[in-house]
């Protein structure tokens, strides 16, 4: 070959870049391709151009003006099952401790909520709401967090499990599998 320049690669779409008439051979990578660490997908949310995807304990972050996957948020140590933000923030729900970490966008863990302020061990839903409040569904209950003040308040039902929420304008419904849709003024 005119050149004797080599590509060597570990199957991640990025290649270093190897030359022989270098000291120490390597000059640069070369990158071809990016994708998440993680598999399986529990939840996303999009701050500005960048999607954060959870999997296992990892938030992954794709960059969408570059079209490509960030570094990611390791090191939170706990399966995550649900996230939301505020546009600016996330907040993360994790199990095995439940906990609620409110992290921006770099991962530094800003705020913590933990079991003694959570209804429950498994958030299923997890929705910010315009007022300040966050509202944490559980498999018959839901916590509902003052932001502001850091409060929290939780409300129980005898009526099986609590699948989704959406909140608007200070009110939280959240969709029940036996009696429709239940409502909470924050």
């Amino acid at each position: 070959p005119a050149s004797g320049l080599a590509l060597l690669g570990d199957g991640t779409g990025s290649f270093s870049v190897l030359d022989p008439s270098v000291q120490g051979l390597w000059i640069s990578t070369l990158d071809l391709a990016s994708g998440p660490t993680g598999m399986d997908m529990t939840s996303v949310v999009q701050i500005g151009s960048d999607v954060y995807v959870s999997s296992g304990d990892t938030i992954d972050i794709f960059d969408m003006t570059s079209w490509r996957w960030a570094k990611p948020i390791t090191g939170i140590g706990q399966d995550i099952t649900a996230m939301a933000s505020d546009g600016y923030v996330l907040y993360v729900a994790t199990e095995d401790p439940v906990n609620l970490y409110e992290m921006d966008t770099s991962g530094n863990v800003l705020r913590i909520w933990g079991s003694g302020d959570l209804a429950q061990d498994h958030v299923v839903d997890l929705v910010w709401d315009d007022t300040g409040y966050l509202v944490a569904s559980f498999s018959n209950e839901a916590t509902v967090i003052d932001l502001a003040t850091s409060s929290s308040n939780t409300y129980t039902w005898d009526i099986g499990i609590i699948n989704d929420i959406a909140t608007r304008s200070g009110i939280a419904y959240l969709a029940s599998d036996t009696e429709g849709v239940l409502r909470i003024d924050l």
